[in-house]
């Protein structure tokens, strides 16, 4: 078991909070990927020793990495003089103080992160390979009272399908035509936990 950061946009956090995102998916090199197919072969690879080809493997802790900002008293402090309870999240839906900038979630310290992911599951396929079923569990929620539209949370637009919306949400985190790509991903599916890697089980802080 290893303890890793990872990097989620403020959509994939409200849609981890909301219960609905139980997948993620990372691209690897495509060396990297036909290796693991060549040990572990296409199911589920769960066996001790994927995360060596991969960086991910079933029994990983990874705590995510978010937008943050301090309170503006804080503003340029060094992480270890924040209070914990004076950070702000952007993915979150209220008040946080407008005169300091958002830090992004390249650069929140283990200690800020509120969300931990139990890996429990990593295969290896082509991004296109994406089931519909992946789609919803990436975080693609049914547009309600429109049958057959799909949103990315706090994206602001719909889309006709779900694969039409993760490709959207793909190329939006990757750049223009990198859906189209079609790269070599690790398919990583968690089971989130709210509250930060190092806190006592049963507390949400």
């Amino acid at each position: 078991m290893t303890d890793r950061p990872i990097i989620m946009s403020a959509p994939m956090v409200r849609a981890i909070l909301a219960g609905r995102k139980t997948e993620t998916r990372r691209i690897i090199r495509k060396a990297a990927a036909l290796d693991a197919l060549a040990v572990f072969g296409p199911s589920m690879l769960l066996q001790p020793g994927c995360s060596d080809l991969l960086r991910f493997a079933a029994g990983d802790r990874l705590w995510v990495r978010e937008a943050w900002k301090p309170h503006s008293i804080y503003a340029g402090k060094p992480p270890r003089e924040i209070p914990k309870s004076t950070v702000f999240y952007k993915a979150d839906d209220r008040y946080a103080p407008s005169n300091t900038p958002w830090v992004p979630s390249i650069h929140m310290p283990r200690w800020a992160s509120r969300i931990t992911l139990a890996v429990t599951e990593v295969r290896v396929e082509r991004l296109q390979d994406i089931t519909a079923e992946g789609e919803i569990a990436e975080g693609i929620e049914p547009q309600p009272f429109h049958d057959g539209r799909f949103i990315i949370a706090g994206d602001g637009w719909s889309y006709p399908s779900a694969v039409k919306a993760y490709a959207a949400l793909w190329n939006s985190l990757h750049g223009d035509g990198a859906w189209d790509a079609n790269p070599w991903v690790a398919v990583i599916r968690f089971v989130p936990t709210l509250r930060n890697i190092d806190a006592p089980e049963g507390d949400r802080g």
